[in-house]
């Protein structure tokens, strides 16, 4: 995360604190507020300048934000919420007519991603990888995860070849679904198609120290696995 993104989180945070829950908080006060605040006089209040420090700022930091909003303000504020869950997405040339992946319902955890590529069949046991045109830009601190559609898994045993894809928050390429029909019957996947679901979730990293017995460190439980608890 860069010095900007700091200092934006820091203002912010002193802003929903402080700001009088009796009166209306939207993008065009938010302005204001900023341009007086640390980040303001240090950075400016250029509208690609904040967009920029939100986009370098680290996930788990926009969720706190989100979370104050919602707890200070009885109203929704749309426009700020917006602008910190904003991630950056990239359309591919081929997939320019399709529409961006979306949630099915208002409290859905995953968005539904769609094929990109024309007409493909998946025959029995047979792995495909399908494209859907989309590069994103995740916030640092955060990872996507792919899912298999149990809609597609239940009714046509399509599932994905990898059981759970990863997207790293470094990672700028192609998003793309490794499909495998593990039917007894060929499967047509169709440009459009929902092929899987797509979750972004904060992640820490952790640091592996070595003991030579980690004994020191028991549990009820212990080495207990495989069926050990029933």
């Amino acid at each position: 995360m860069n010095k900007s993104s700091n200092i934006l989180f820091s203002s912010l945070y002193q802003i929903f604190i402080n700001h009088d829950i009796n009166s209306e908080l939207n993008s065009t006060n938010l302005i204001d507020l900023l341009t007086k605040s640390p980040f303001g006089k240090q950075c400016g209040c250029d509208h690609s300048i904040i967009k920029n420090a939100i986009n370098t700022m680290t996930f788990t930091k926009r969720e706190l934000l989100i979370n104050l909003l919602n707890s200070i303000f009885d109203e929704d504020q749309n426009e700020i919420i917006k602008l910190l869950k904003n991630i950056p997405v990239e359309i591919m040339d081929y997939a320019k007519d399709l529409n961006l992946p979306k949630y099915a319902t208002l409290d859905s955890a995953c968005l539904d991603l769609i094929s990109a590529d024309e007409e493909t069949i998946i025959q029995p046991q047979e792995r495909k990888l399908i494209g859907t045109g989309l590069k994103v830009a995740l916030p640092i601190g955060s990872v996507g995860y792919i899912f298999a559609r149990s809609g597609l898994s239940i009714k046509h045993g399509i599932i994905l070849a990898n059981s759970v894809g990863v997207i790293d928050a470094d990672y700028r390429g192609e998003i793309k679904v490794p499909l495998v029909n593990i039917s007894k019957d060929s499967y047509i996947i169709n440009r459009g198609d929902r092929i899987a679901q797509f979750m972004v979730i904060a992640y820490n990293q952790v640091m592996l120290e070595q003991y030579d017995s980690i004994n020191l460190f028991t549990t009820e439980r212990n080495q207990g696995g495989f069926g050990s608890t029933g």
